[in-house]
């Protein structure tokens, strides 16, 4: 069932960030949930009973806060403590995984698969085209800064956290081009 996204992990007064998570969810055709915890790079798990369900909801507002704060301390207080934003990733995506594992350990693996359009359709239909556009000058903006950090330092560990970050946030920027041009295609879509 192409498109058909979990609606019930985030209340409507939920920001738009934190609902991106829901783009990993879809109903099989027996209508039971399935939770892709890698998105469209992983297998994904059918959801069987309302305590997980609850659990990984719980788990996945969670985590998401927490990366919100961590993300904003490391651009805040990192300096020339470069260890500290990779330890940051390493422990969040080792807890993510772990966790996920954890509360998946008793859901079967589901033959169903999220394909990679799918799941961006998913995504462009929940974002506002304004703040997909504002991630996109941040992403730029942050891509920039790493293309600076890269020219300007002499050290080994900051040009290697300026290559890091100029490869991550233009990544990031190209697969915001590619929501803004699928939701420009969903409202010319709906305008005919």
């Amino acid at each position: 069932m192409s498109g058909d996204v979990y609606p019930k992990l985030y209340s409507k007064e939920s920001m738009n960030f934190f609902k991106q998570i829901e783009c990993n969810f879809k109903k099989d055709p027996d209508g039971k949930t399935v939770f892709f915890p890698w998105s469209y790079l992983g297998r994904g798990y059918t959801i069987e009973n309302p305590e997980t369900e609850a659990k990984l909801g719980k788990f996945l507002k969670i985590h998401n806060l927490l990366w919100s704060v961590i993300i904003m301390a490391i651009i805040i207080f990192s300096d020339d403590h470069l260890h500290l934003p990779l330890l940051a990733v390493l422990v969040m995506e080792l807890t993510y995984f772990l966790s996920c594992r954890h509360i998946l350990s008793g859901c079967p693996v589901s033959g169903e698969k999220l394909a990679f359009k799918e799941h961006h359709t998913a995504v462009a239909a929940r974002s506002s085209a304004p703040g997909l556009f504002l991630l996109l000058l941040f992403c730029a903006g942050f891509t920039m800064l790493g293309g600076w950090a890269i020219l300007a330092n002499h050290g080994l560990a900051k040009k290697a956290l300026g290559v890091f970050c100029a490869l991550f946030f233009a990544v990031l920027f190209a697969d915001l081009v590619y929501l803004l041009q699928l939701k420009s295609a969903a409202q010319k879509q709906e305008g005919k």
